[in-house]
C-alpha cells in the first residue's frame, strides 16, 4: 500500500471544510496589495530607497525595485506589434540532463540542450547539442548538471548570435539550422525560467563562480550584439513586489527588525504573490511596469547585466488570467523599443497553440531537448557495449538499488 489513504483523506476533508473562508481571506489581502500598489503609485523613489535600505540591513533580501514608470502600469501591446513580430528572429534554448547515480551500474551523466529557431514565415528549425560526462570526467570533476545545462543554454544562444549577427563561420553540421535565413532584422533570445543563475553560490570548489563567470561572458556577447534576451518564468510564485509593498506597510524607517518581519510573511499580505496581485491589474495581453530585481547576486549582474523584470498577462480570456514573469538585462530594460518588440513577440508566441498562452518557441525547444527513457537506455546499452568490447565488465547496480528493483 503505497499510502495511508485514510490518513491523507482525512487531511483532504479538513482542508476542504474551510477552503471557502481561506480563499476568500487571499482574495481579500490580494486587494488589500493592490490598493496599496494604487496607493505608492506616484512614490517610486521612496520605495526604492526603503529597499536599499532593506538590502543593506539584511544579504538575502529580494524584492522589485522600481524604476521610473508607474507601479499600476498596465501597457497594452503596441499598435505596431505585427509589424515588430514580422521583422523578429526568435530563438529559444532549453536543457534537459542525466543526472549522476552513485547507486547505477555505470556512472555517467549528459546534459542535452535543444536549439529552435522561428519568424512568422519560417517553419521552426531545431538543433542538439548533447554533452556525454563519461566516467573519466566525473572522476576528474563532478558537475553541477543543473548548472552546466543553464550555463550551456546560455553559451548555444550566445554562439548563434555570433554566427548570425557577425557572419562568423557557420560550425559543421549546423549547415541547414542556418540555410536560407531571411535578413536578421531583430534578434530574440529566451530561455524557459529565470536570467538569474541559480547554483550552490557556497560551494568550496568555486565551481559555480566559475560557472557564473562564463555565464556572464555569454550575457555580455549578447549585450553587445544587442539581442532582446529575456528568461521566462510561466506562473511565477514569487513575490518581489508585494515584498516592496510589505515592507512600506511596515512604516518608516526602515529598520532590521522591520525586514525580518516582511522575510517571515509577518505582514498584511502574507500568503499573496505577485501572480495574484498582477492577476487582478492586468487584462490579456496587458504588462506591467519594468522592475529592477534587488537581491544578493545584484553585484554580480551590473552595468548592462543589471537584472530586470515585468509581468505579462499572455492569456486571451479576461476570465482567466496567465501571468508570466519575464526577466530582462538591463540593456533590454533600458530600451523601450526592445521592451515593446519583446511584449510584441510573447503575445504572438502565446497565441500560437488555441488554450495555451504558453509561448510556442519555448514548448518546442523542451520538446527537442528533453532526455527520454528510450534516449537512457541507448546511452547505457552503448556504454555496456563499448567496455565489454574492450574486454571490461560495466558492473552491477548498488545492493539498495537492485533491491529496489
Amino acid at each position: 500500500m503505497p499510502l495511508d489513504y485514510r490518513a491523507v483523506y482525512e487531511k483532504i476533508q479538513r482542508f476542504a471544510s474551510h477552503a471557502r473562508d481561506l480563499y476568500a481571506e487571499q482574495d481579500r489581502r490580494g486587494q488589500d496589495a493592490l490598493q496599496a500598489l494604487q496607493n505608492w503609485d506616484d512614490h517610486g523613489d521612496e520605495l526604492k530607497a526603503m529597499v536599499a535600505t532593506a538590502a543593506g540591513l539584511y544579504a538575502h533580501w529580494r524584492s522589485a525595485e522600481p524604476t521610473g514608470e508607474p507601479l499600476t502600469l498596465a501597457a497594452d501591446p503596441p499598435e505596431d506589434a505585427e509589424a515588430r513580430v514580422a521583422k523578429a528572429l526568435v530563438l529559444a534554448a532549453d536543457g534537459s540532463q542525466i543526472e549522476p547515480d552513485p547507486h547505477a551500474a555505470l556512472y555517467y551523466a549528459l546534459v542535452n540542450v535543444g536549439l529552435v529557431m522561428m519568424t512568422v514565415d519560417l517553419t521552426p528549425r531545431t538543433h542538439i547539442i548533447s554533452e556525454l560526462y563519461t566516467p573519466e570526467d566525473l572522476m576528474a570533476h563532478r558537475p553541477q548538471v543543473n548548472l552546466t545545462r543553464d550555463l550551456n543554454e546560455r553559451a548555444a544562444l550566445a554562439e548563434v548570435a555570433e554566427v548570425l549577427l557577425q557572419n562568423q563561420t557557420v560550425p559543421a553540421g549546423w549547415e541547414d539550422f542556418y540555410a536560407d535565413l531571411p535578413p536578421t532584422q531583430i534578434l530574440l533570445g529566451l530561455t524557459d525560467g529565470p536570467l538569474e543563475l541559480w547554483g550552490a553560490k557556497d560551494d568550496r570548489e568555486g565551481t559555480f563562480q566559475d560557472a557564473l563567470k562564463t555565464y556572464l561572458h555569454h550575457l555580455h556577447t549578447l549585450a553587445r550584439l544587442k539581442v532582446i534576451s529575456a528568461g521566462y518564468v510561466d506562473n511565477p510564485h514569487a513575490n518581489l513586489v508585494v515584498n516592496t509593498l510589505a515592507l512600506a506597510a511596515q512604516g518608516t524607517p526602515v529598520t532590521r527588525q522591520s525586514v525580518l518581519k516582511v522575510v517571515h510573511g509577518e505582514h498584511p499580505f502574507q500568503g499573496v504573490n505577485d501572480t495574484a496581485l498582477f492577476a487582478h491589474l492586468l487584462k490579456p495581453g496587458q504588462r506591467s511596469a519594468v522592475f529592477g530585481l534587488a537581491s544578493q547576486s545584484r553585484a554580480q549582474y551590473t552595468g548592462d547585466l543589471a537584472l530586470h523584470f515585468f509581468y505579462l498577462n499572455t492569456a486571451a480570456d479576461e476570465a482567466a488570467p496567465n501571468i508570466a514573469r519575464v526577466e530582462i538585462p538591463a540593456w533590454v530594460a533600458n530600451d523601450p523599443q526592445a521592451v515593446e518588440t519583446l511584449h510584441a513577440v510573447l503575445l504572438w508566441q502565446s497565441r500560437r497553440v488555441p488554450h495555451t498562452p504558453y509561448p510556442y518557441i519555448l514548448r518546442r525547444a523542451h520538446e527537442v531537448a528533453v532526455v527520454r527513457r528510450e534516449d537512457r537506455q541507448a546511452v547505457e546499452t552503448w556504454l555496456k557495449r563499448e567496455l565489454l568490447a574492450h574486454g571490461l565488465f560495466p558492473g552491477l547496480p548498488s545492493a539498495k538499488k537492485r533491491s529496489k528493483e
